[in-house]
């Protein structure tokens, strides 16, 4: 029982890890990813109160704070009433520009719907560029459409690099960046190569070595036919309990 929960928590584990890898940070030519850092409290993360209610987000990977506090994954939460709630989950981010600034705006979708107007809680996070400034937090509250909250940042990271004397902050298209590849992908490039590997290796020493035939020559067959498949699947409900809030009992998996 032990072994199964040590492997349900590191595919979890590895599932936040793509996670907060996956989100390309570049836009228009600008990598915001300068927003990540909070300068000011050298956390991962931003905060700002709005009468009674605490808002919490980071920009291009979760926050610490949503993850403890609300659900796994989250990169914007609030704490209202005494209670913590998922505003925008990671993976869900697209970006899109801003009308009449320099700058972007990241939407994070994916929270609990809302009894009132049945809208899933979403958090737009505006960054504008304040050329040569450090990041600064603009203000932060729900929108007028309930259940929607808007969150604005400003600072040089907006701005992007190169010289933006007279472009309002663009980049010139000499000074444009190459694509490059992302960090999720780095991750899956590893993940695919180390799997061909271990196959690979582990056929060709059951074979040669151990004199295997059949479906023996796969590298450690009985484990991946008989026991992986309900690893697997104690690693399934034990994520979805924590992303649906539920006990693991409820969901299937057994507490120890």
């Amino acid at each position: 029982m032990y072994k199964q929960k040590y492997i349900s928590l590191l595919f979890l584990t590895i599932a936040l890890i793509g996670t907060s890898l996956a989100q390309d940070c570049t836009f228009g030519g600008v990598n915001y990813s300068g927003f990540t850092l909070n300068a000011t409290t050298n956390l991962q993360e931003y905060s700002s109160t709005q009468g009674q209610t605490q808002y919490v987000w980071n920009v291009c990977a979760t926050s610490p704070t949503c993850v403890a506090k609300a659900i796994a994954g989250s990169a914007s939460c609030q704490l209202s009433s005494g209670q913590w709630r998922n505003t925008g989950l990671l993976n869900t981010g697209v970006f899109s520009a801003l009308e009449g600034v320099v700058g972007a705006q990241i939407t994070y979708g994916g929270g609990p719907i809302c009894n009132g107007n049945k809208q899933a809680r979403t958090t737009k996070v505006e960054m504008t560029c304040a050329e040569g400034q450090p990041t600064k937090i603009v203000g932060a509250d729900e929108s007028s459409t309930a259940c929607i909250y808007e969150v604005k940042l400003s600072g040089n990271a907006a701005c992007g690099g190169g010289d933006n004397s007279g472009s309002g902050g663009k980049n010139s298209s000499s000074d444009k960046k190459k694509p490059s590849i992302g960090g999720g992908w780095v991750f899956i490039i590893i993940l695919v190569c180390g799997s061909v590997l271990y196959v690979a290796a582990g056929s060709i020493v059951n074979a040669k070595v151990r004199h295997l035939h059949g479906k023996e020559i796969f590298p450690n067959y009985h484990f991946w036919a008989d026991t992986f498949p309900g690893l697997l699947k104690d690693g399934v409900l034990f994520i979805k309990s924590k992303v649906t809030g539920t006990s693991a009992s409820s969901a299937g998996y057994q507490q120890v």
